[in-house]
């Protein structure tokens, strides 16, 4: 079903290289908005031939949807889908269309919603081909979520979610289809006690190997909304593999760690997140080998500017992307005032080298909060953010473009 998003230019945003640079000014930059009648957030993002393609969700009272929406290289919609009783959170190119992660929302007559692994695949128009599921609705029905997923060079997707199980714990949910999304196989990975929660994207070595990043939740024993202890780890496995090599980092410490995306970097893959370290939230990076193996000398806790303002420490590291020089740039969401950013939740963007040396940094923010959820380096060197604007209440999705600086385009 075709649905019309309006997209229209935001102005009143700035960027700046330097938090002592940040008096907001009007321009016409490249920001784009989406789902002006929804409320819409953007969670993935990425370059094809002619533009670039947006895949998000969108609520209203009482549906949610996966919205995916493409635009040419200046950001014009050139045409729009929407998809009820679903919500889209990643997504790859194919030849012949794109192949969406998410979930199915299954209602129940007793006004409950269980919901289901979903994969769309669509044509290069957005037109639904093919769908499966991975879920059970029987007698005891349980939610499953899709989270990422990724194709191999001999055309497997590994798709990765979780599942709550019957004791009431969130489990790794690892699955194989095939381009016609026939299932496979698939995998499930449970703790002792404690809960899974799995990153954003997930990814295949030259060798094979499966990874992404996952966060090992402990809840206190008296109040289960209460957070006892996390740490993260990096799951690396193979198709079909009962066992996971799950190097971990933080699980003898006192603070807490949540891990949020992974990506591939020069050396392996790079992971950021966010801790609790210096008592409040803080954005962390750390490199890990191509076999799964954390390199912990190389964590770094970011809670400065590099011109020496502290950040304010309700901070989180939501996404990062190795650029073509070796280097990685950190996307967080940060709190800032009038002396750093504009105010609310701005977009931090930090670009470090191999070695982790800062190299620039550049905040992205105006009216009511910004939040960045994905950011990939674009062709011509510059970068693309996909996110939300939330301002009274309301949200609208965001594509963002960026010069190799981070400073928005003009």
């Amino acid at each position: 079903m075709k649905f019309s998003i309006s997209a229209l230019m935001l102005i009143i945003f700035f960027s700046c290289n330097t938090p002592s640079d940040v008096e907001p000014e009007e321009r016409n930059t490249f920001i784009k908005v989406f789902g002006s009648s929804l409320n819409s957030t953007g969670y993935s993002t990425s370059e094809v031939s002619d533009g670039y393609l947006i895949i998000g969700t969108a609520l209203s009272d009482t549906l949610e949807y996966t919205t995916i929406n493409k635009v040419d290289r200046n950001g014009n919609t050139q045409w729009s889908q929407l998809f009820v009783d679903s919500n889209g959170q990643d997504f790859i190119v194919l030849d012949d269309g794109y192949l969406i992660v998410g979930d199915s929302i299954e209602r129940q007559g007793n006004d409950e919603n269980v919901t289901k692994i979903l994969l769309m695949k669509t044509d290069l128009q957005g037109n639904i081909t093919a769908t499966a599921t991975i879920g059970d609705l029987g007698d005891d029905p349980r939610d499953y979520h899709g989270v990422s997923l990724a194709k191999s060079d001999t055309d497997e997707i590994a798709v990765i979610g979780t599942r709550e199980n019957e004791e009431d714990q969130d489990e790794m949910v690892l699955a194989g289809f095939d381009l016609n999304l026939n299932q496979n196989w698939v995998q499930y990975y449970s703790l002792d006690e404690g809960n899974y929660e799995v990153g954003k994207n997930i990814h295949y070595g030259a060798d094979g190997r499966i990874a992404w990043v996952s966060t090992t939740v402990r809840y206190d024993e008296e109040d289960n909304n209460q957070v006892d202890a996390a740490s993260f780890s990096i799951p690396i496995t193979f198709s079909n593999s009962e066992n996971i090599n799950n190097d971990s980092y933080g699980q003898n410490s006192t603070q807490q760690y949540f891990a949020t995306d992974v990506q591939p970097i020069l050396s392996g893959y790079g992971v950021t997140g966010n801790t609790n370290e210096n008592g409040n939230s803080d954005m962390f990076y750390i490199r890990v080998n191509r076999i799964g193996e954390i390199n912990e000398t190389s964590y770094q806790l970011i809670s400065n500017t590099l011109t020496g303002i502290e950040l304010r420490g309700n901070d989180e590291g939501n996404s990062l992307v190795g650029t073509s020089d070796g280097g990685v740039v950190l996307m967080g969401s940060i709190s800032t005032t009038t002396e750093i950013g504009n105010g609310g939740k701005d977009i931090y963007l930090l670009k470090i080298d191999a070695q982790g040396n800062p190299i620039w940094e550049s905040i992205i923010g105006g009216s009511g909060d910004e939040v960045g959820y994905s950011i990939i380096q674009s062709s011509d060197g510059g970068f693309v953010i996909t996110g939300k604007n939330d301002f009274q209440g309301s949200a609208v999705a965001l594509m963002i473009k960026t010069n190799n600086k981070g400073k928005l385009i003009e």
